[in-house]
């Protein structure tokens, strides 16, 4: 998984991921630097999947994602 995803997954302020980012790598970025390379991260893989031949119509979960009820309350799903 990638870093984009897990800012996306985890939520919270760009500004903790990116000075996480920083401390790690010892590259000091800030947290609208860091949504950037992100969002471009996110439009490379849309243009490699258009590439491949994907278009919106794939851009969907697992159909057992959207189905199955969550094993906690945490992140409950309602079925769409």
């Amino acid at each position: 998984m990638e870093f984009s995803s897990l800012l996306v997954l985890l939520g919270g302020k760009p500004e903790f991921w990116a000075s996480l980012l920083s401390t790690v790598t010892g590259k000091i970025i800030s947290g609208p630097e860091l949504l950037k390379a992100a969002e471009r991260v996110i439009n490379m893989e849309r243009m490699i999947n258009a590439k491949l031949g994907f278009d919106r119509k794939n851009n969907t979960l697992l159909k057992r994602l959207l189905t199955e009820p969550s094993p906690n309350s945490r992140g409950a799903r309602t079925g769409c």
